[in-house]
């Protein structure tokens, strides 16, 4: 991560999940809910308790009311609908999950007892709320980071299947272009558009960007 020369540098909002090494880099963190929904579907399958399932369905619900109010031309929700329909029942969900899964009482051996998955979870979703719900305040915000995710996975695919790269410098090129690639998909350019009108040397503004 830090051989990479991004993080480092970058200063913006850096949208991922809970591994810690990424809590090091001095940018505002926001925390990735696809993440955080598997984790759910885990606790709730495994448990049965109804506060993950709901909790859930909560953070998905306000992802597609979200994606209404946009397409409706609106950029942010009503400060009613923020406290009442998102902060409170989430509030409300945290609270009977807590009250669910208290936290242990050691009995005499060492180290520290183990919370358990469930508790940890909750913990996770009460210290960082507003990274985590920051998607609904600022509608410029992803829901997730999967987008980040697959635009890696054509590498990875590269590697595993198609026999790998041959040498540093070819890896570089593909990444070069790959880059390109999706930056014009990002800025809503034709892909074959692109790439003609680079070989002709039309947008170099967009190579510069993606380099």
């Amino acid at each position: 991560m830090v051989a990479s020369g991004i993080l480092p540098c970058f200063r913006g909002i850096a949208v991922h999940d809970f591994w810690r090494p990424y809590e090091r880099f001095d940018v505002n963190h926001v925390y990735c809910n696809a993440h955080l929904i598997r984790e759910l579907k885990g606790i709730h399958e495994n448990t049965g308790q109804e506060w993950a399932l709901k909790l859930r369905k909560l953070l998905v619900w306000v992802q597609h009311k979200k994606k209404a109010f946009i397409v409706a031309g609106k950029d942010r929700f009503s400060p009613y609908c923020c406290r009442y329909r998102i902060d409170k029942p989430f509030d409300e969900l945290l609270a009977s999950g807590l009250a669910q899964n208290p936290l242990p009482i050691g009995k005499g051996t060492r180290g520290r007892p183990k919370k358990g998955k469930a508790r940890n979870l909750l913990e996770r979703f009460r210290d960082h709320k507003e990274e985590i719900l920051l998607y609904s305040r600022d509608f410029a915000i992803p829901f997730d980071n999967n987008e980040a995710e697959r635009n890696i996975r054509n590498f990875k695919a590269k590697l595993k299947i198609s026999g790998c790269f041959r040498t540093s410098e070819g890896a570089s090129d593909y990444a070069k272009i790959m880059s390109f690639l999706i930056t014009a998909k990002k800025n809503s350019i034709n892909i074959f558009e692109a790439m003609s009108m680079a070989l002709d040397g039309q947008i170099l503004f967009l190579a510069g960007a993606t380099e």
